[in-house]
Formats: C-alpha cells, structure tokens, sequence
C-alpha cells in the first residue's frame, strides 16, 4: 500500500509539474507588459484565431513588437534555422546530427554572412535590428518555449548577422537543382543509357511531352526583344552529357551524398493575377499559394503590421520585418519558386595530400579553414565534446564531403556510417556577389506600383522566385528574381560539370534587362507552377530546361474556360481553383492504361498464374475504368489508381537500382511522370518495349513471382493486382470503402518531438488530404507506406502552406470585396493552445478566411489585446 500511496504521489507531482510547464510557457497574448524599449507604445490584437494584428507608434516601435509576436509564435522554430544555418544542431543531438552540421559548416554560411553584411544597405540593418531587439526581449524577460525545457536548452538572443545566415540558409534549401546533377550521374551509371537519364530527368525540348505550357509563349518573346528561334535547341545539337568517373556501385555512394545535400526536399507553388478587365471587381486580382513542407508550426506567419501610412499584411519569416507575400498599402504580392539551375556542381582534381586542386594544368591551393562543431555527449564532463573539422573551398566554391580531413575518419566511426569519397565543389549564385535579397524584399514593400515593384528586382536577387505583382493602378505584372549563371554551353549545368578546366566556370549573371518579365500581358492574365517561363526560342534557359508541370495547365485551363464563357472572376472563383483537385497528367495516364488493358487483356489474363488474380484484374479493370482523374477526399478510384500508378512507376529501374528510396525520389522530381507517360505510349504498339528496365519479380504477400517477357506490360498487371490486393487486405474488401481521404492523409509534423515515442500524440497532427502532387490541390506524398499495418499508404508531407487571395478593390470597398488569407495550421506553436492547428478547416475550405484591416476592425474583432508599454 505504501509503494502505491508514492506511486500516485510520484505521478501527481509529475503531472503537477507539466501542468505548471505547460501553463508557464504558453505565452501571454492578453494584458499589459513593460519592455524595455524607448521606441513606442505597441498594441496587439488577436481575434478568434489568434492571428496577431500589430500597431506601433512609430516603425521602430511596431517591427519591435512584430519580434516579440514571433518570439511569442515561432522561436523554436527560428532556434532550429539558426542551429541548421550554423551547423550547431549537434549541440543539442548528438553524434546523430552531426552530418548534418558539418555539411552546413562546410557551407559557411556564418562567414559569408559577416562578409555580406558590409554591403547591405543600412536601412535594411536597421529594420531588421528592430524585430532582433523584440525577439530577445522576448527571451530576456519570459519562459522558454516549451521545446527548450523538454530539450534541456537554453536561447541566446539573435544577432542581425544570424538573421541573415538564416535567410542564406533558406534559399539554398529551396535552390535544389543541384540533386537532379546527382541523380543523373547515378541514373547513367546504373543504366549505362544517357538516354534513360536524359528521359527520366529532361532537360532539352526533345525529351518533353508536346503543347508544354510556358508562361512566356513566343509572341510575347518577340513583344519584349528576347525570341530567338530555336535558340535552346541549336545549343542541345551539339551538347554532350558528361558523367563523372567515380565507379558505379550498387550500395548508396550516390544516396549518401544526396540525401545530405537534400535536407529538404522539392518545394512547389501556384500564382495567378487576373487583369481588372476579367474582374467582377474591374480591379485585379492575385491569387498565391506557395508549398513547402507541412510542419507545426507553419513555416509562415501570418499578421497584419501598420503604423502611420504604412499597412501591410501577409505572410511573414521570424526574423524579417517585411512581408514576402501579401499586401501592401499599394501592392499585391506573390512567388511562385522558379525550377531553374543555379546551383552547379564540380568534380575536383584534388591531390593525394588534400591541399591542391587542379585547373588548366596547375596546382592551386584549397583554401583551408578551421572551425568546430560542438557535439553533445553525455560522457564528457561538460556534457560536450568539441570536433574540429577543417572547411575547403576552391574557386567554385565549398568542397562537400571531403575525404582528405580528419572528420572523414572520425566519421566513419559512427555508428550512421560515412559519407561518400566525393570531391564536388558546390557553386551557387548565394555565394558569390552582393547580398541583395534583404534590400529588394524591403524595396517591394514600399513600392506605389508594378513599375516600381520591377525596379526593386534590377539588384539581381539569390532566392530563385517569381514575383508576381498586382497594384491599386490596375497594373498586374511578374518578374523573376534570380541570379541566373552564364555558362559556355546553356544545358552544361545539367551534369556534374569538370572542375579542371576553367572554361567551365560561370561567365557572370544574366542582366535583368534580359530575364523574362511582363507587365499587363495581351491575353489578361499571367499564371506560373514552377513550369516553363519561356519556350526553347530563347538564348538563356531561364526556367525554360524542365517540363511544365500539370498544375500550370490546369490552373490556365480554368482561366481560359471561364474568360470564354463571360463570366467575371471573383475572388471566390480563385479560392475554388485553389482547391481544384483534377490532375490532368492523371487523365492522359489513365487513358493510356485503358487502352492497354483494353488491347491485352485476354493476353495478360492468360499470363497470370492463377484464378485468384485472374478474378482481381478483372474487378481492377472494372473499378479503375470509372476513374475521371480527381483525387478529391471521397474518390475510391483515385486511391486504387494512386497505389497502382506508384508501385508500377517505382518499378522501373528496379533490377539497375535496387534503393527503393532513390527510386521513390525519381518519380516524385517536377518531371517524373515523362518516362511513365513514354513507356506507356509505346505499350499500346510495342508490348516488349523497354522489357530490361522493368522489374524481373514482383512479391506479392511474400511471394515471388518470375516476370520473364514483355516485362513492361506484365509487370502493369501485376502491379494492379499488388494494388488491390493491399487496399483489400488493410482498408476493406468493399472497394466503396476505399475512400482517398482515408488512404492518403497529410501530415504536420512538430519537429523532433513528433518523432519521438510518447509525444507524437502530443507534437503532431493529421487530416483528411485531397489532391495529389499535380493538383491545384496541392499535396506532394513524398513518402509510401509499404506495409500491411495501416490504412494509410500515402502521407502527404508537402501542402500549399498559406494561402492568399486579393481582389485589389478591397482597398475601396473591403466589405463588397473582402481579402482572404490563411495558414494550414495556427497562429501559435505551442502544442497546448486552441491556436495551434485551429485553422486548418478553413484553411481546406472554399469559403476562405477573410482577412480585415486597420485598428478598428482589429479592436472590433479582438479576442486578445496585449500592450506592450516602454519602461523606459
């Protein structure tokens, strides 16, 4: 009796303690806080949903307080960027995050920030300083979140200089190019076929499906003096791909590499602006939903900021003052991330002894630095232990994975085993020039219109975007803002390129006056998907060496159809193309598998090896035949034919590739889809077509089963058995049972703690997912689930993370044309509020979130009012 009277003692105190943590860490977003400023009075406002509306007295005072409202919602998330950018996530981890930090580190983004630092302008130093002081007044004077206390952490107070290590840090994430380089070497290897690579993963015009859709067709080319005919195409006549002279091997030399250098994985993204001759509004209006991973919190806050003349809402990073996507006091602003290769990748020839490389003959020194990494170990007296690693660079820029140091060895003590012995120099347009991303994103912001908006954008910008603009004037426009590398030959950074020869090295950046833009286009309205910006009749490929994905032709279809049947746009028809979930790639798939189970069904059935499957082609025939390609929640064909469609794609390559993983990662790159369209073309003529790329055995329920001809086609069948089979087993034997929602659901992951055993219940959440990764309805299932423990196959972990739609005659009638933005998850990070996942709903609703502005809506909606008054 006694052990249990301690028992439920012990278990009280504990839960007493977590109950105190929890209530002491949520942050307080009602009443009156002294701080220690001299800028200001601050008022925030928050209502029902606890988006904070911040109102200063001065810009000073309101940027403070929009860093103490970021503190409030994101730090964690912002201590996770910083320690990412530094390379000091071991610090808290261990030896399990060690090559994460020493690739970073590698990456020196610290030093390339303290250099950059001189030349940003010192108005853009000075607002950024504003939201640093209010962040750490943040952390002086209140609780950690409570991610610090379960992880035993403290926060130091944010310098400007890490602010812009973060933002370096990010758009070298979403600049991911650099993986396609890989995979194509690794692909040409496996298949011995360039071909193969080059299809698999097209960059030249003959390898695409026809019709592509490109954001600037040919007449608008000539409009503004950039059409060359066949410009692209003369240059792919005499291009040759060169492949790397590192032997192939079957075990993950190539994954290793890749999978460092691809922490976060392919982002997406959808924009539109509609001329106000198309309106109902007779303004323009600007549709925007860009796509990242799904994380709690989101990677995006969102809030309205305003002082004196200045109003602005939309979409913030922790850390900048100025909105990326949104609404000014004068514009409409949105991105789409542009698919173009700014990052390139070279093989070194470095001597035996590491400190040389070799270019045009001669021997030039590596440049060599020391640093460390700060490793957390519990048999260390201090509880760390310090790892000194050397940094090398050559002209190019950083050498990843550099076997000549002393890490490499270290590493390969560890028990996640070493890196590979590859000698790539990573050269990105972030690490060499004046750093302007900062300065252009505030110039944008204060911008009276379009015109203004695109000279914001001549100081060429690192992160990779198209920005689309729409103004109170009626103007709507989009221009990219992109660094984009002049080589010797157009398609050379496609392949990992040879670092000896100097005359593959970068010849400067392509001027503005020569990147692709339009302001108020003939055919009223521009749209973007990370597709094509031009055709091939251009000098510089600029957005124009990768296939348009569906989305762009889906999203112009709806325009076109509704500008030809009369109808004026409103912003409710935006928010329902936001939503579409037609995927018209899955269309042209479909109908090709009609055509082919049509053509051999007698054929395959006589082929398979017993009445049981027999029966279940046949029902799988008959089931999927009805699918219209739209993947929406209630859809049962969408799930069946979802589940064939990757486990037959994955198949490919599968005797030349045995990592299922990479496999996985090629069917979900932009253009993937292209081989699978390709084989499929080809069966209905040719059932032997490409028999040695296909699997030679399928195991079906832990059985094998020999696949000896037409591989392609048989494996077709097979594969749709596979498919069934496993809905049939995990989900249900009525196929009306099979809902999409249910098999395919998104996931928002709170990272670690969602990971780790006991607190997912707590750090992670999941819905219902419509969509898939070529729907307007945007939901990237990156990841398959394999087995026969769930009824979930496909976890969405990519998802249009906010969204925003602006009629810009809202800034003369906001009730007759109200604003509507929304984040996918909540206002707050905190796993225990209301706020944390409350406007998902919403967020997946054709209804949209309104968004109101000013302080008397602010004060009329308010639910929360915190004042934060100087002491001072």
């Amino acid at each position: 009796m006694l052990i249990l009277r301690w028992i439920l003692y012990f278990s009280v105190t504990i839960a007493a303690i977590l109950a105190a943590l929890v209530t002491i860490t949520n942050p307080k977003y009602h009443g009156k806080v002294k701080i220690r400023s001299k800028y200001g009075k601050v008022s925030i406002y928050r209502g029902n949903d606890g988006t904070p509306k911040i109102f200063g007295e001065n810009k000073e005072a309101t940027y403070f307080g929009l860093g103490y409202v970021q503190a409030q919602d994101r730090l964690w998330q912002f201590e996770k960027f910083r320690r990412l950018s530094r390379g000091s996530l071991s610090e808290v981890f261990g030896d399990e995050a060690f090559p994460i930090d020493y690739f970073f580190k590698q990456l020196n983004f610290d030093y390339l920030s303290q250099v950059a630092i001189k030349d940003v302008d010192p108005e853009v130093l000075e607002d950024i300083s504003y939201v640093a002081e209010g962040i750490n007044e943040y952390i002086k004077t209140n609780p950690l979140p409570l991610e610090f206390w379960v992880l035993g952490v403290d926060c130091a107070p944010f310098s400007t200089v890490e602010i812009l290590e973060i933002e370096k840090f990010i758009d070298f994430v979403v600049s991911y190019n650099h993986q396609m380089e890989l995979t194509r070497d690794y692909v040409f290897k496996a298949t011995n076929s360039s071909e193969i690579s080059r299809k698999y993963m097209p960059f030249e015009n003959q390898y695409f499906r026809k019709n592509q859709y490109a954001t600037f067709d040919d007449e608008h080319l000539k409009k503004i003096g950039l059409f060359e005919q066949d410009g692209l195409k003369k240059a792919a006549k005499n291009f040759k791909p060169r492949h790397t002279k590192y032997p192939f091997s079957k075990k993950d030399i190539y994954m290793e590499v890749k999978d460092t250098l691809g922490l976060m994985h392919f982002d997406g993204s959808n924009a539109w602006v509609i001329h106000g001759n198309y309106t109902e509004s007779g303004k323009p209006i600007l549709s925007t939903d860009p796509h990242l991973t799904s994380l709690l919190p989101c990677f995006w806050m969102m809030a309205e900021v305003s002082y004196g003349n200045v109003s602005r809402s939309g979409a913030f990073l922790t850390g900048f003052p100025w909105i990326l996507l949104g609404r000014t006091e004068s514009l409409g602003i949105g991105i789409t991330a542009i698919h173009a290769d700014v990052i390139d990748l070279y093989e070194e020839k470095v001597s035996e002894d590491g400190k040389y490389y070799e270019v045009d003959g001669e021997l030039v020194p590596i440049k060599q630095q020391k640093d460390y990494i700060k490793v957390r170990d519990p048999f260390y007296p201090s509880g760390y232990r310090l790892e000194e690693i050397l940094i090398n660079s050559t002209h190019h820029g950083p050498l990843i994975n550099d076997p000549y140091d002393e890490v490499y060895k270290f590493m390969k003590r560890l028990p996640f085993g070493s890196l590979s012995k590859h000698n790539l120099a990573v050269s990105w347009s972030g690490f060499q020039g004046k750093s302007t991303y900062f300065s252009n994103n505030r110039c944008l912001n204060y911008a009276k219109d379009v015109h203004q908006g695109f000279e914001c954008l001549k100081n060429l910008g690192t992160q990779v975007v198209n920005i689309f603009l729409t103004d109170t004037k009626g103007n709507i426009g989009m221009a990219p803002s992109i660094s984009y590398p002049i080589r010797k030959h157009p398609l050379a950074g496609a392949y990992i390129q040879d670092g000896s020869k100097s005359e593959n090295d970068w010849k400067g950046y392509v001027p503005f006056e020569e990147i692709p833009k339009a302001i108020n286009p003939a055919r009223g309205y521009i749209t973007n998907s990370n597709n094509m910006l031009t055709t091939q009749n251009v000098e510089y490929g600029i957005g124009a060496l990768m296939p348009s994905p569906p989305r762009v032709q889906r999203s112009s279809q709806l325009i076109e159809e509704q500008m030809k049947s009369g109808k004026k746009f409103t912003a409710k028809d935006m928010l329902r193309f936001q939503l579409d979930s037609v995927d018209l790639n899955a269309i042209e798939i479909h109908g090709l598998l009609i055509q082919i189970l049509d053509k051999y069904s007698e054929k395959l059935l006589h082929q398979l090896p017993n009445q049981e499957f027999k029966d279940i082609f046949i029902k799988f025939k008959s089931h999927i035949d009805k699918f219209d390609g739209d993947y929406h929640v209630n859809s049962t064909q969408a799930s069946l034919f979802a589940l064939w469609e990757l486990d037959y794609h994955i198949s490919f390559l599968q005797d030349q590739i045995p990592q299922r993983v990479l496999r996985e990662t090629m069917v979900n790159i932009p253009d993937g889809d292209l081989f699978l369209l390709d084989v499929l073309e080809n069966l209905v003529s040719d059932p032997g077509y490409y028999s040695e790329f296909c699997q030679s055995s399928i195991t079906i329920y832990d059985k094998d089963y020999e696949i000896k001809e037409n591989k392609c086609l048989l494996s077709l069948a097979y594969n749709a058995i596979h498919a069934w089979k496993m809905l049939e087993t995990t989900v249900s034997k009525d196929p009306q049972e099979w809902l999409w929602g249910r098999v395919h659901r998104q996931f928002y992951e709170h990272l670690p703690f969602s990971q780790i055993p006991g607190f997912k219940s707590i750090w992670h959440r999941e819905v219902p997912a419509a969509g898939s990764r070529r729907t307007l309805s945007f939901a990237c299932y990156d990841y398959f689930e394999n087995n026969m423990n769930s009824d979930v196959f496909f976890k969405a972990v990519f998802s249009a993370n906010f969204r925003a739609v602006i009629d810009m005659a809202m800034y003369d009638e906001p009730e007759k044309y109200p604003m509507y933005m929304s984040i996918d998850t909540g206002a707050s990070q905190h796993p225990f509020s209301e706020h944390y996942f409350d406007m998902n709903d919403i967020h997946y609703s054709e209804e949209g979130r309104i968004m109101t502005l000013g302080i008397e809506n602010a004060r009329k909606e308010a639910r929360y009012h915190l004042e934060l008054v100087p002491a001072i």
